[in-house]
């Protein structure tokens, strides 16, 4: 193959990037992709369902769905429910659709409905859920899934999706978690009177978790 000043020896190669450099870069994709009409203001009415597994309580997986609870309740007053599937439950995906079902009930548009998840990988069954059942709702929905997560089709309108990886992929635990990820950022945004958008709120994680990788430490984002 003849290499050329369009083809160079070395096009295969990844090119370096510094962490100020991806934030720059990811800031513009996000920008591109979200349209100047995407809601920046205050909701009529903000509902939050945090979910984990009753078996997990011994992993610490309870204490971080707990973590999210307080956070979305104390600091950000949010109306907001804890399930912890149970041990035995003989059908946990109804369980889990009933109670989206629950947390999106008379939501309109205006409104936002907040679900959280943490446990185990999800194989297809949650996208299928999100299809039938978040999707058709008026109100904004904002998913945040700490698993593994298998890709779906397309989202509905207003509906937003952040996961800690892809199913082949293996998710983060201790403080460089998803989870703690979050609430780092959340909390920093509330305390810096910030309301942060989902692309703002997806650049930030993505560019921390570049900065624990490269520097192995947390970098807090206030842009």
């Amino acid at each position: 193959m003849a290499f050329t000043s369009t083809h160079p020896r070395d096009a295969w190669r990844p090119s370096s990037m510094t962490i100020d450099e991806f934030q720059d870069a990811i800031t513009d994709a996000c920008r591109n992709y979200y349209d100047e009409s995407s809601r920046s203001g205050l909701y009529d009415k903000t509902r939050v369902l945090a979910v984990y597994w009753e078996m997990d309580e011994g992993s610490g997986l309870g204490n971080q769905a707990r973590r999210v609870r307080d956070l979305f309740q104390g600091s950000y007053g949010y109306d907001v429910e804890l399930l912890a599937i149970p041990m035995h439950d003989p059908n946990p995906d109804a369980t889990i659709s009933f109670n989206i079902g629950r947390l999106l009930d008379g939501l309109k548009e205006g409104d936002l409905a907040i679900f959280y998840y943490i446990g185990r990988g999800d194989q297809g069954g949650f996208q299928e859920m999100r299809a039938q059942i978040i999707d058709p709702s008026p109100a904004d929905v904002l998913i945040l899934l700490d698993c593994r997560v298998t890709p779906g089709s397309d989202i509905g309108h207003r509906k937003e999706l952040l996961a800690a990886s892809a199913f082949d992929e293996t998710t983060e635990s201790g403080l460089s978690s998803f989870t703690n990820a979050l609430i780092e950022q959340l909390q920093h945004a509330i305390e810096k009177r910030q309301i942060i958008s989902t692309a703002q709120l997806y650049n930030r994680l993505a560019t921390r978790h570049l900065a624990t990788r490269t520097l192995g430490r947390a970098k807090l984002l206030s842009c």
